[in-house]
């Protein structure tokens, strides 16, 4: 386990502990969110290291690499990622027509193979072997990790996928280096500020600890994005997120008539956040000039 002693966003030591969350999907272990009295962001802390994190993706339950549709909780999942597809590729025809796409950690490679179907060029990035197979299966350009021999794209795009990334700077600029003058980057992640964050408070599934590093506030999002020269487009909300989330967070608590009651919660979230904006997961667009 790696130890943080400075805040990934703003490097400050003034570190606060936040809360402890358990890992249900892998290893049933607890793991602690720390703060920064500073800037305020989340963080998981301690963190496991590069050889070892790999092993709490291990679990035919991770939907977003095995592609189950066994349970009520994959199927959701299905359902709405159908959805979710249409509305992530329509924001991206608001701004470019057509051209070159990265999706970066691409999972089983669903959302590239909607963009392939569109006639762009498309690129994958996918670090789990098992997912990546999965995906070339449905477009040929998936890697283990971005070839040093690769196109400047017009899109690039992480879907649920920033908060997982160890060297969070790091990857970032590397990526925007790789982003076309003029091209958009889309970046969805979970919102601890939403309803249902503070509502299930420690058990909140899309804490999904120790796999999710970082917790983005909308604040923190922007400023990190700006810092490497990015203009913020837009901020949408991903409104079907909180019923998944919340359905998940029931069904680990085991409690009874989980399924009404996620539905209320993920139903209250969404309509709180058509005042807050603070929905249960957003989508952020940034232009590079």
């Amino acid at each position: 386990m790696i130890t943080i002693s400075e805040c990934p966003l703003c490097n400050s030591n003034n570190l606060l502990y936040y809360l402890t969350c358990k890992d249900y999907l892998v290893s049933k272990k607890e793991f602690t969110l720390d703060t920064c009295s500073s800037c305020g962001f989340i963080f998981t802390n301690p963190i496991p290291d590069i050889t070892t994190l790999g092993a709490y993706y291990k679990s035919d339950q991770y939907i977003s690499h095995s592609d189950t549709k066994k349970g009520l909780i994959s199927r959701l999942y299905h359902w709405a990622r159908k959805i979710s597809v249409k509305k992530k590729w329509s924001l991206i025809e608001d701004y470019v027509a057509r051209g070159t796409i990265l999706d970066f950690g691409c999972g089983t490679g669903y959302f590239l193979s909607h963009a392939n179907t569109k006639k762009w060029l498309c690129v994958g990035v996918e670090p789990d072997a098992g997912a990546r197979a999965i995906a070339m299966d449905k477009v040929k350009q998936v890697y283990n990790t971005l070839p040093n021999e690769c196109p400047v794209f017009n899109v690039i795009t992480l879907w649920h996928v920033l908060e997982h990334i160890p060297n969070l700077k790091e990857q970032l600029s590397h990526l925007i280096q790789n982003l076309e003058s003029n091209g958009i980057i889309l970046i969805a992640v979970p919102n601890p500020k939403s309803f249902d964050a503070g509502f299930y408070g420690k058990d909140w599934a899309a804490y999904d600890v120790p796999r999710h590093l970082y917790h983005f506030k909308q604040t923190q999002m922007l400023d990190l994005l700006q810092s490497f020269g990015l203009k913020h487009l837009k901020t949408i909300g991903m409104p079907a997120d909180s019923f998944y989330v919340s359905l998940l967070t029931e069904q680990r608590r085991n409690t009874i008539w989980s399924l009404p009651k996620a539905f209320c919660i993920g139903l209250f979230s969404n309509l709180r956040a058509r005042f807050t904006s603070e929905y249960s997961s957003l989508i952020y667009i940034f232009k590079k000039p």
